[in-house]
């Protein structure tokens, strides 16, 4: 009994020493940061990209006259805002819906943080009242050493039972602050996107009257109106040029055998002529040829026709080809040029989207974007033309 006595601090310090050793405290850190910081950055170059363009609509407001260069501009600037609004509404989603996950761990954790904390304390007041004396019952009644051994063992077991509930304790509490911590950013975070989208909005509202101020102007001033028709004119002979310079290309191609272009032509798209699809449904609201001005008498002539669709109807291909271009053109805004064989080609012009790019190969009700209003004076319309080479064709003789 003398040596069990002589024992009884060593032992005794030990198993205190179980439950004093140190419990980690660091968590895995989420990539909640990373994420923010990348979408942070796209943000910022769509910003900066928006801001950009709203600039150069005012510098080119300053010294350029011209209502297609000014509705360019302004157009350049719109679907830039719009991009980044997208991006902006994008993020904000994602925010809610982390926001909306983060409550409900939150919750969860909150609530098992409670129920840890009251075994904890249940464990504790009975440790507090009964482990003394029972430590010193485990010890004493030891019949030998092996059998204090043994007791030890078990008491040992016990002490790193409690050791690991306050480790899942301290987890908890760890869970819970980081929660709340992620919590508080995104909602910061939130209240940023939502100030940042009005913000937006209010410019893209400011770029709409302005492009509205322009197309009023047109209609209701004769001047306005007169140098309109000029500079549709002069459009209309850039895409001529344009055409006939992929009409070269496409001859430079047949030269060298390209396969592609030799594959059209034996498709022979004349044999097509008056059973096209047509490229959207809606009215035709200019027809083909000589047009008079019915307040201004002015004369202008359309090489194509104009459908009235709703903006964001598909545009489809009316039949085989090779996209040839796929951009901007002035007069006719978004606009996507199909090469169909033996010089014939079709245009789609004024599109709010592009879905093709140039050599992509098309098939007949393929779709190529979506009707919209850019570049148009006569609002949201498909511009359809049917050329062979430069020289426009009325497209109603090609369609169904």
């Amino acid at each position: 009994m003398k040596m069990f006595a002589r024992l009884l601090p060593v032992l005794l310090v030990t198993l205190i020493g179980v439950l004093l050793q140190s419990v980690p405290l660091g968590f895995s850190q989420t990539s909640y940061d990373t994420e923010i910081e990348d979408t942070r950055t796209q943000l910022e170059e769509l910003k900066q990209e928006a801001e950009a363009a709203r600039r150069r609509v005012r510098q080119f407001a300053d010294r350029e006259k011209g209502i297609l260069g000014r509705l360019r501009q302004t157009e350049e600037a719109l679907g830039a805002t719009r991009k980044y609004i997208r991006k902006l509404d994008s993020r904000l989603t994602t925010v809610q819906v982390d926001i909306r996950q983060t409550v409900v761990e939150l919750s969860w954790a909150q609530d098992e943080l409670t129920t840890r904390r009251g075994e904890l304390a249940r464990r504790l007041r009975y440790t507090y009242m009964y482990s003394k004396a029972r430590a010193l019952e485990v010890v004493f009644s030891a019949d030998s050493f092996p059998d204090l051994l043994q007791r030890t063992a078990f008491l040992n077991r016990v002490l790193q039972r409690d050791k690991k509930l306050i480790e899942v304790v301290l987890a908890r509490q760890g869970d819970v602050e980081e929660k709340l911590e992620n919590l508080k950013r995104q909602q910061g975070e939130l209240q940023i996107l939502q100030d940042e989208k009005q913000t937006e909005e209010d410019q893209y509202q400011t770029l709409k009257q302005e492009r509205e101020k322009n197309l009023t102007s047109v209609r209701g001033q004769k001047s306005a109106h007169q140098t309109a028709a000029r500079e549709l004119d002069l459009a209309a002979s850039q895409l001529k040029q344009v055409l006939v310079e992929l009409e070269r290309k496409r001859q430079d191609a047949l030269r060298r055998n390209n396969r592609t272009v030799t594959d059209l032509d034996r498709k022979n798209f004349e044999k097509n002529r008056g059973r096209l699809p047509w490229p959207v449904r809606g009215d035709v609201v200019t027809r083909f040829g000589r047009q008079e001005h019915p307040k201004y008498k002015t004369i202008t002539i359309s090489n194509g026709i104009d459908i009235s669709a709703r903006e964001g109807t598909t545009v489809q291909a009316v039949g085989d080809g090779v996209v040839d271009l796929a951009r901007w053109l002035p007069g006719y805004g978004q606009t996507v040029i199909v090469n169909h064989g033996r010089g014939y080609y079709s245009v789609y012009g004024h599109l709010a989207t592009i879905a093709v790019s140039p050599d992509d190969p098309v098939r007949p009700g393929q779709r190529l974007g979506t009707v919209g209003d850019t570049g148009s004076l006569k609002g949201t319309v498909l511009h359809f033309e049917v050329r062979h080479g430069g020289t426009a064709e009325d497209p109603e003789d090609w369609l169904r």
